[in-house]
């Protein structure tokens, strides 16, 4: 069996659990997380070790329609870290329906290749049921043929599915990060 390892850039619009699914996938919390829209502001790393794989995260500040420089900054962070990856991670919050910033974002991975992209539907748990099917049909007509996962971070469910549909996008490969407790570039002030 190989070995695979790579790099996932973690992206969506503000407020959608982006940096709080990374979190649950590191198993750490790395990334800040907050009601309040752009609280990430640069591309934040996080490392996950699984059985036969090393995934390099890169969790993004939200795209969005940007009001200031520094807004514009952020989102120019987020769409340049993309064509950088080896995969795509979408998180979108499945709860509501999708908006302009979705369509951004899913231009930007028709790009990328959307078969290098996994769709995370956050906040399954506030989907009404009547909605289930129609919102799946809704972000898999913006996204095809991703792969695409239901997804809760908050308690972390899906998460070992949404690993084991990300692994197989990743080139084989050595670790990128030998020390097994090694989890982010961040400092414990930046934390």
């Amino acid at each position: 069996m190989s070995f695979r390892c790579g790099v996932v850039a973690v992206v969506g619009k503000p407020n959608v659990g982006k940096s709080t699914l990374m979190n649950a996938i590191v198993g750490q919390k790395v990334a800040i997380t907050s009601s309040r829209s752009q609280t990430t502001r640069k591309a934040i790393l996080g490392v996950a070790n699984v059985p036969g794989a090393q995934i390099v995260f890169r969790d993004t500040p939200g795209i969005h329609d940007p009001k200031s420089r520094l807004g514009k900054a952020m989102v120019d962070t987020a769409f340049q870290t993309i064509p950088e990856a080896d995969a795509a991670l979408w998180v979108v919050d499945v709860s509501r329906p999708h908006t302009d910033e979705d369509k951004r974002v899913s231009q930007a991975l028709q790009q990328f290749g959307f078969d290098r992209v996994v769709v995370a539907l956050n906040k399954m748990d506030r989907l009404r049921p009547e909605y289930v099917e129609s919102r799946f049909a809704e972000y898999g007509e913006m996204s095809a043929p991703s792969k695409m996962i239901y997804t809760k971070a908050l308690t972390g469910e899906n998460i070992k599915e949404l690993l084991e549909l990300l692994v197989p996008l990743l080139p084989e490969g050595d670790a990128m990060y030998e020390d097994p407790d090694f989890f982010t570039d961040q400092t414990m002030r930046q934390m």
